[in-house]
């Protein structure tokens, strides 16, 4: 089974995106995109290939167990769990799963506390990868840097 890359979207991360979202990592065909709304907790997937499995687990309890959109007799909506099953497939273009999470979590703690796991449709497996946007990452790098010349004076 082919593994594919996750990617995260945070939206009003940065006030600067109007669209109210902001990809991490790079797109791509087998890309999933978790989009997360920090004012709201509204939650919503994305991908260009339909979904058949999708598992999102908070050790911590960072979800609602208010998911909408779930009913299937094998779909779960707890405060630690949030489990999707549709043989005929979701989440292409996307799925809104509503206020699963709580409000105001930081990236940090979401690649901390959640993981994924699921299929697609058409065969492949979903895994969960979190990339630094790379404004971010550079602001990071920079940050690292800065501190290096500091240290050696």
């Amino acid at each position: 089974m082919g593994k594919s890359l996750l990617s995260v979207v945070f939206g009003a991360l940065m006030a600067s995106v109007s669209s109210g979202a902001i990809p991490v990592g790079p797109p791509g065909p087998d890309d999933v995109h978790l989009i997360y709304d920090p004012g709201s907790g509204n939650f919503s997937i994305a991908s260009q290939k339909a979904i058949t499995t999708f598992e999102l687990t908070s050790s911590a309890g960072n979800l609602t167990g208010s998911a909408i959109g779930l009913g299937g007799l094998f779909d779960v909506n707890t405060e630690s769990k949030l489990f999707k099953l549709d043989p005929a497939g979701f989440g292409s273009p996307s799925y809104d799963f509503g206020p699963a999470m709580k409000p105001g979590l930081s990236l940090s703690t979401f690649a901390a506390d959640f993981t994924v796991d699921g299929s697609f449709a058409v065969g492949g497996q979903i895994r969960g990868y979190i990339i630094p946007e790379p404004a971010n990452a550079a602001l990071i790098a920079l940050a690292a840097i800065g501190l290096l010349g500091i240290r050696r004076k």
